[in-house]
């Protein structure tokens, strides 16, 4: 009986515990991307036509890579066949290639203009924030814990 009654004891510490550790961003330090843009020194009109430009992209790159994801689900399919149609697959792969350099050269236009609206310096800052989070790196440029370094995730 005394052992049930430490792990209820328990059971209800733990998240005690880890409650009062969890932490809060500090109220005046307001969150968000037109905020990160603000703090680099944009003016408003550039944080607007910044954040248009990206959300335009994401969007289109987001129908595109869903797209992506269904063509490589059919490339699958045909290769799990007893007899795959090697140009039934071929010409998915192809569809799928298209649609990968599509995504980049989107990209690399919606860049190329973000950059002519912010100028050289504060591009790079923002790209190089950019990538890092995109990395998926956590602090000091190592990898997030979360992530299995396996040879697909490198």
């Amino acid at each position: 009986m005394k052992t049930l009654a430490r792990i209820v004891f328990l059971s209800l510490l733990i998240p005690l515990a880890t409650l009062s550790f969890a932490q809060t961003a500090p109220a005046d330090v307001p969150a968000g991307p037109q905020h990160f843009l603000k703090r680099l020194g944009l003016t408003d009109d550039q944080v607007t036509q910044v954040t248009d430009l990206f959300a335009k992209q994401q969007a289109a790159v987001r129908t595109q890579r869903a797209e992506i994801r269904v063509l490589k689900a059919q490339i699958d399919l045909g290769l799990s066949a007893s007899t795959p149609d090697v140009k039934a697959v071929d010409a998915l792969v192809d569809q799928k290639t298209k649609l990968q350099a599509d995504v980049e050269k989107q990209t690399i236009d919606t860049e190329v203009q973000i950059q002519k609206i912010v100028g050289d310096k504060i591009f790079f800052q923002l790209k190089d924030a950019w990538f890092h989070h995109r990395r998926g790196e956590g602090q000091n440029g190592g990898p997030r814990a979360d992530r299995n370094p396996g040879p697909m995730n490198r």
